[in-house]
């Protein structure tokens, strides 16, 4: 959060290595902050994962932990995520049909980047 990022550096480990040349190397640093509430459930055959997000806010990077600069988004709105493995299952394709709102792509993080 201070920007100390030395320690990736000397982790040892090739990926936070990199990570560490790509933030100096391309002056990569957080621009926002996506904070939401979520409702998970999971259903093992075909390995479904299904989420609820709520309650999206947004904010610069310095609103780390919800500081008082965190701006909702999209109120009312909940994002339901299906992710499955093979398939998905008929029972599970029932449970999480609707009959109201919409179907579509959704990023928190296109959501919480507009107002930067």
């Amino acid at each position: 959060l201070a920007g100390d990022i030395g320690f990736l550096l000397l982790s040892g480990d090739a990926l936070l290595t990199e990570f560490y040349s790509k933030l100096k190397g391309q002056l990569l640093a957080p621009r926002t902050v996506v904070v939401y509430e979520r409702e998970a459930f999971t259903f093992p055959p075909g390995n479904v994962r299904i989420t609820i997000d709520s309650d999206l806010r947004g904010g610069g990077a310095g609103s780390f932990f919800g500081g008082p600069s965190m701006l909702p988004m999209g109120e009312g709105l909940s994002v339901l995520e299906v992710k499955y493995d093979e398939f998905l299952p008929e029972i599970a394709r029932m449970a999480v049909g609707f009959r109201s709102g919409r179907a579509g792509a959704y990023s928190k993080y296109a959501a919480c980047r507009r107002y930067d």
